[in-house]
């Protein structure tokens, strides 16, 4: 009895998603009711929450290439900002992540070609 190694993948990457989107969520509600969030800041965390919903679907649907399109959509511009904030917002950061191990272990599994599972 184990568990299958796409299906780790598929549940880092949906793990990850729901951690980044929740961290997102909660700083952008954070932001707004304290008065220091501008309208713009609000609508770059809004698509970067969106994102990580993307990114939860596509870790169940278990598609490696558009996960890691999400992740280079939604990391490389401010995911790695995010990561060196000094507040607790850099989960989101670091939780994005966990797009790309996701979608590298799902490529590493297509590539074998077979379903192997961890005991």
């Amino acid at each position: 009895m184990g568990i299958n190694r796409m299906k780790l993948a598929s549940l880092i990457g949906l793990f990850s998603a729901m951690t980044s989107g929740g961290a997102l969520v909660i700083f952008t509600t954070y932001m707004a009711t304290s008065g220091q969030v501008k309208s713009s800041t609000s609508l770059i965390l809004i698509v970067l929450a969106v994102l990580s919903v993307i990114a939860g679907w596509t870790a169940v649907k278990q598609k490696p290439l558009l996960l890691m399109l999400v992740f280079l959509v939604s990391f490389v511009p401010l995911g790695m900002y995010l990561m060196l904030m000094p507040s607790w917002v850099r989960i989101a950061g670091l939780a994005q992540v966990g797009y790309a191990v996701a979608a590298m272990m799902m490529m590493k599994e297509r590539k074998a070609g077979s379903a192997k599972t961890i005991n």
